[in-house]
């Protein structure tokens, strides 16, 4: 007797982080487990997490971060 085992492994896939408002996200891949990494431009200062994580359900971890701050008007 011959048998076959076929094994699928389905990746989750979180897609684009909503765009970070004065800031960036440093990373490509956007599957379970990857991180992004936040970067907020020059005069912003990171509020919250500075990274991001793909979790198992599709989502990313930690969207709740922005950056914050005000340009000095020179």
């Amino acid at each position: 007797h011959t048998f076959q085992l076929t094994i699928t492994i389905y990746t989750k896939d979180c897609g684009q982080p909503q765009p970070l408002k004065n800031g960036s996200f440093i990373g490509e891949k956007t599957v379970y487990p990857n991180i992004m990494h936040l970067i907020c431009d020059e005069g912003f200062i990171l509020r919250g997490s500075f990274q991001i994580k793909c979790q198992t359900d599709g989502n990313w971890s930690n969207t709740s971060s922005f950056c914050d701050g005000k340009q000095s008007v020179g």
